[in-house]
This record gives structure tokens, C-alpha cells and sequence, in this order.
């Protein structure tokens, strides 16, 4: 007997430890993006639903997220959801027109849902009704609005999806004055703001209308990501940013959204909020882009991606650091410097960096590159050390720099000329009386059999001819 009792109380023991080891089943969450539209890094849908799934997938959190591209047509992708996101254009393009039906049916049963920025606009009155049973809100023309503002100084509520975010300062299209029919404790604004006044543009469907003009003079808080839950029914959660793809990159924007969608589907959200790493998103076109607007933390960012491109030759045989120098980007240039560019890789035409920067007269990047290892030595195109190129261009200022920085001034260029021939052609007093100071010979012959004194006979430069001639 007590044989018996004692496989059996083991065998319970076992029974007890064993489910205590089982798995419990993913939450299953299916984005559905629309095709992108807009320009170049708007509404990038399925990239901006794909890298919210891997962010939820690689949480350890028990996440199986999905993506279709567009409506699925398989039927179980919807039945085993505990959550469905829409992520796409709205009215005529949005990616569940004609599906009220199917999403009603879908919320009767059990299914939460997560709405972001242009899907709140069904343009539908039986989307719209979805949508607020759902979410609690939606777009609403002649009362809502879409402009593309600066969000700062938002205000967080206190509320487990809010975990860990902390927003500062982000630009974009953030929709607000938002129509929400039902009030009271069903529905939580997590983000708010108080949008400027000149974010409103002339009384249209989109851009103002007298209620949000009231609204936003009488200070009443606007909206931007809220949710709505009530006792044993779906939970909701809506958004009104994410226009511009590069606005991922914003731990905060993308912390709230993926705690949003987590806690719709019962995940218990992290004490700071669901953490995630991710590439860096570029946010114009390419590199050059990038530098011509002298945007240094996207130029980080490409570079971040594929640190090849640090040194690699663009468009006019030009790297990063060329680019930067020759656009007068100062501080994207030492930024490249700092970063390890190399600042004696030469154009096609021979042009280092160095050579680059005179010609800018730029004497701080000239500076910068000179710190970061740029030979002196190395010739141009046209036969020119960087001193045989300020005294061409008659830079007083940068010719000093660079023969205080070690500069050979004796230094010939390709055509066997010294600085001081380039300088006799159009320079100043000043500029040939610095270089006859610091040992250039007048009487060096090129190899085309002029010295310096031919040249500034030849061009006619009279102050180069006076100083000269003293020499000889």
C-alpha cells in the first residue's frame, strides 16, 4: 500500500513540475500594412509593420507577430489573432475597405485591435462606427485636422504602456481633435499635447474648421495616442503619428507603440516599457542628400549602416568628407574626421581634402583635416601642393597656415614651378613678400624657362613685378 502511495504522490509531483516547465502558447499579432505611398520615407507601411514584428517577435515577451500586405486572404490569419494592427492610407485606400463586416464579427469575438496614423480616416460610416466601438475615436472630416507639426513639452499619462517613454521633441504629421463619441473611463489618452496655432492651415476637410480653433485657444489638450478598455471586452489602442518611416528611429515613438500593441493583446508590459534595437533608418534619399542639408545624425546613420561608405567615392569622385568640405558643412566634417575619414584619399582630378578646403577658403576645415593626417605634400591635378594652390588663389591666410604647419615652400610642382610663380601670376604684395620671407628662390626656372618675375610680367601684375625685381 505504501509502494502504491508513493508512485502515486510521485507521479503527482511530476504531473505539478512538468506543467509548471509547459510553455505557455505566443500571443499572436497580425499587422495588416497597405501599400506605401507619398514620397520617399512616408507612409513606408509594410517596412514600418515589419520592423514593429521583429521588434515584437525578438522581445522575449511570448510575441508571434505577422505581416500581411494587405487584406489576407487566408481567413485562420485573422481567427488566430489575438490582436490585428492597421497600418495604411485611408478612405478609398484603406486596406480594410469594404471589411466592417469582417472586423465587427472579429471584435464580438474577442479580438483587440491597434489603429495607426492614416488608418483612423476610413472616409466609411461603418468603419467610423467600428473604429469607436474598437478604439473609441476616429478622423473626422471638417473636425479633425492633419497638419505636420513639432511635437514638445507632451503630456505622458501614468499607465503601463506609457512605461519607459519619455518623448522630447519630433516633427510629424500628428492628426488631432479627433472625434471620440464615447467618454468616461472606457477610453485613456496616454499622449497629449497642445499643438501650435499655426499648425492650422485655411478652414478645410483637413487643415480647420472653428471647433479645433476654439479647441486649441482654450487650451484644451489634443490627443495623439490613446486606448480603450473595457471589463471583458477587446482592448483598443490608437496612434495618429507615424508618417515618416525615420520617425522609428525615436525610442520613445516606437516604445509607446509597441507597448500599445503588446497591451491590447494581454501582455503584461515591462517596468520600462518594451526595449527594442533596431538599423538605423536613413531619413533622406542618400549620403549626399544627407550632407547637403547638413543633416549630421542622418549622415551617422548611413554610415552606422555600412561604415564603407566612410570612405567610399561618391557622386564627382567626392567621399563624405569631400562633400562636406566642399558644402562648407563644417561640423559634418569633423564629425567624418572623428569617425576615422581619411582626408588624403584624392578625386579624379587629384583634389585631397586639403586641396579642397583652400579652395573653400575654408581655414577651419583646412585645420581639422591637417590634425587628421592630410600630407602637405600631395599634388592636385595641376601638378599643386596645397601651398602652391593658396598662393594661386592669392590666400594670404591659408598659405601662413600652411607653411606654419610644416609646408615646403621650396617644394616644386609638376611643371617645376615654386608657389611664388603661381603667386607672381594675380597675387598680392602681401602674399609674395610671405613667401620670399619663408626662402622661396626667385630665381628658380620651371620647365617651361620662366622664374616668377616672367609670370608677373607676363599677367602684368604690378606689385608682384616691384617686389621682384628687388631680388634679383
Amino acid at each position: 500500500m505504501n509502494v502504491l502511495i508513493t508512485r502515486f504522490a510521485t507521479l503527482v509531483i511530476l504531473s505539478i513540475s512538468f506543467s509548471g516547465f509547459a510553455q505557455k502558447e505566443p500571443k499572436n499579432i497580425l499587422f495588416i500594412a497597405g501599400p506605401p505611398s507619398h514620397g520617399w520615407n512616408q507612409h513606408e507601411f509594410p517596412a514600418g509593420c515589419e520592423l514593429l514584428a521583429q521588434c515584437l517577435n525578438q522581445s522575449n515577451l511570448g510575441i508571434d507577430a505577422n505581416v500581411s500586405l494587405g487584406w489576407p486572404e487566408d481567413d485562420r490569419l485573422l481567427e488566430n489573432a489575438q490582436t490585428i494592427v492597421l497600418y495604411s492610407d485611408g478612405n478609398e485606400e484603406h486596406v480594410a475597405k469594404g471589411k466592417a463586416d469582417a472586423l465587427n464579427d472579429l471584435l464580438s469575438k474577442g479580438v483587440n485591435f491597434a489603429i495607426l496614423h492614416f488608418a483612423i480616416e476610413t472616409g466609411a460610416s461603418e468603419l467610423d462606427a467600428f473604429l469607436s466601438r474598437a478604439i473609441g475615436a476616429y478622423f473626422e472630416l471638417d473636425w479633425s485636422v492633419n497638419p505636420v507639426w513639432t511635437l514638445e513639452d507632451a503630456t505622458i499619462a501614468q499607465h503601463s504602456v506609457t512605461r519607459g517613454v519619455a518623448f522630447e521633441s519630433i516633427e510629424d504629421e500628428w492628426y488631432y481633435h479627433l472625434r471620440f463619441p464615447t467618454t468616461g473611463e472606457n477610453v485613456t489618452s496616454l499622449l497629449s499635447a497642445h499643438p501650435p496655432e499655426n499648425s492650422l492651415g485655411k478652414d478645410g476637410p483637413r487643415s480647420g474648421n472653428p471647433d479645433v480653433r476654439s479647441a486649441l485657444r482654450n487650451r484644451i489638450p489634443q490627443t495623439l495616442a490613446w486606448i480603450k478598455s473595457e471589463p471583458n471586452q477587446s482592448r483598443g489602442f490608437g496612434f495618429t503619428g507615424g508618417h515618416y518611416h525615420y520617425n522609428w528611429n525615436d525610442e520613445a515613438q516606437r516604445k509607446l507603440v509597441l507597448n500599445g500593441i503588446a497591451w491590447t493583446a494581454g501582455i503584461v508590459i515591462p517596468a520600462n516599457g518594451i526595449e527594442s534595437k533596431i538599423a538605423p533608418i536613413v531619413k533622406h534619399q542618400s549620403i549626399e542628400h544627407a550632407i547637403a542639408l547638413g543633416d549630421l545624425d542622418d549622415l551617422k546613420r548611413y554610415i552606422a549602416n555600412d561604415p564603407e561608405t566612410l570612405n567610399r567615392p561618391g557622386r564627382g569622385s567626392y567621399t563624405p568628407l569631400h562633400q562636406a568640405i566642399l558644402r562648407k558643412k563644417k561640423a559634418l566634417a569633423t564629425s567624418l574626421l572623428q569617425q576615422g575619414a581619411d582626408p588624403n584619399i584624392p578625386t579624379k582630378s587629384k583634389q585631397t581634402a586639403l586641396h579642397i578646403a583652400i579652395s573653400r577658403s575654408d581655414l577651419e576645415s583646412a585645420k581639422a583635416v591637417l590634425q587628421a593626417g592630410a600630407d602637405l605634400s600631395l599634388k592636385d591635378g595641376s601638378g599643386w601642393t596645397p601651398l602652391h594652390l593658396a598662393a594661386a588663389k592669392n590666400k594670404l591666410e591659408l598659405a601662413k597656415f600652411l607653411l606654419d604647419s610644416g609646408a615646403d615652400p621650396k617644394l616644386l610642382s609638376e611643371a617645376g614651378g615654386t608657389p611664388l610663380h603661381e603667386a607672381s601670376v594675380s597675387g598680392s604684395s602681401d602674399i609674395i613678400q610671405l613667401l620670399l620671407n619663408r626662402g622661396v628662390d626667385p630665381k628658380i626656372v620651371s620647365k617651361t624657362g620662366k622664374t616668377a618675375l616672367d609670370h608677373a610680367i607676363e599677367f602684368k601684375n604690378q606689385a608682384a613685378i616691384e617686389l621682384l625685381e628687388t631680388q634679383l
